[in-house]
């Protein structure tokens, strides 16, 4: 499947990563896995929605990702609103 958004990205610099696959150890034994919508620079998780309203549990979806990846900053988008920047949430995770 092509995605146009992809090559937009590298023209920037950006690294961009798209449904990944992770699986969580603890111990040494599988304790989960995922796959994250996108990963943008290694650093920002980006979950992707196109419901007619942001729930909790969309936002503790993100969070628990950045906690398991360990990763700081995450952006949930939901698609399905008027004008896009209506959609977008940022996720801090804080120790």
């Amino acid at each position: 499947m092509r995605q146009p958004w992809r090559s937009s990205f590298k023209v920037v610099g950006s690294s961009i990563g798209a449904r990944l696959k992770w699986r969580s150890n603890t111990k040494g034994v599988h304790v989960g896995e995922g796959r994250l919508d996108l990963l943008v620079g290694g650093v920002l998780v980006v979950e992707l929605k196109a419901v007619d309203t942001l729930l909790p549990v969309h936002k503790a979806q993100l969070l628990s990702y950045l906690k398991t990846l360990k990763r700081p900053l995450g952006l949930l988008i939901n698609f399905k609103v008027q004008a896009l920047r209506q959609g977008i949430q940022r996720v801090i995770l804080s120790q």
